[in-house]
């Protein structure tokens, strides 16, 4: 901690020096005032102490490739990222927080089993064959992502995002699918719904027909028959 104070006031003492030494020598001076009670020299010299600062930062903790510095959000505002997708479309339920987001990302034949990957986006992501078996997805977005042959089995998936996303031939055996948000441009056709429960999920008739063509079983954690969670009877 020593070494990095001493960098950052020689980086600062640095400039103040130079500064003062690129006066011309016939500038009058008041005796006995410190500068830093001159306004004029002070208004000029304070924010080269802070570049000077933000140099020795710079140096000091340099920032890691493919990352930047950031001006602070305005108020009202946590990030970019809390209100819409830095550019192609964007989910209408694309609103609170995220810890990660994926756009776009080839995550293809990835292992999450038993992951907790709540909260994390997926918009737009190629998500092909993936193993989520087991991980909780509470509130995860999958806007617009492909989940084809994905296996959900076991996975919690309570208000995920499923705006626009693929399913197709995806494994949802006692998965719990509640209050999950499915859009009617949404694939969904998964190829084994055995035990799931999709209760407070809305889907449109033509969804339900054929979800309810396979439906089976009661989810091992509700309690639920899935049959009854997509009111198919």
């Amino acid at each position: 901690m020593r070494s990095v104070v001493a960098v950052a006031v020689a980086l600062c003492g640095s400039y103040v020096t130079g500064f003062l030494q690129v006066q011309p020598a016939s500038a009058p001076r008041r005796p006995d005032t410190h500068m830093c009670a001159n306004k004029n020299l002070e208004a000029r010299i304070v924010p080269g102490f802070v570049a000077a600062a933000m140099v020795a930062a710079s140096v000091l903790f340099p920032v890691a490739p493919g990352f930047a510095m950031q001006p602070a959000a305005k108020e009202g505002a946590s990030s970019v990222s809390d209100t819409k997708m830095l550019s192609g479309a964007a989910s209408t339920l694309d609103t609170g927080s995220r810890k990660i987001i994926t756009r776009g990302v080839n995550l293809e034949n990835a292992d999450f089993h038993g992951k907790d990957m709540s909260g994390v986006s997926f918009q737009q992501s190629l998500v092909r064959g993936t193993n989520f078996a087991s991980s909780k997805l509470i509130g995860s977005g999958f806007f617009d992502a492909d989940l084809s042959n994905c296996d959900f089995t076991n996975a919690n998936m309570n208000q995920a995002n499923l705006e626009m996303a693929n399913l197709k031939g995806s494994i949802l055996k006692n998965a719990i699918v509640t209050e999950a948000y499915v859009s009617g441009a949404t694939k969904f056709e998964p190829k084994d719904i055995e035990g799931a429960d999709f209760t407070d999920t809305f889907l449109r008739k033509d969804q339900i027909m054929y979800l309810c063509a396979i439906a089976k079983g009661t989810n091992p954690v509700t309690g639920v028959d899935t049959a009854d969670s997509l009111s198919c009877n």
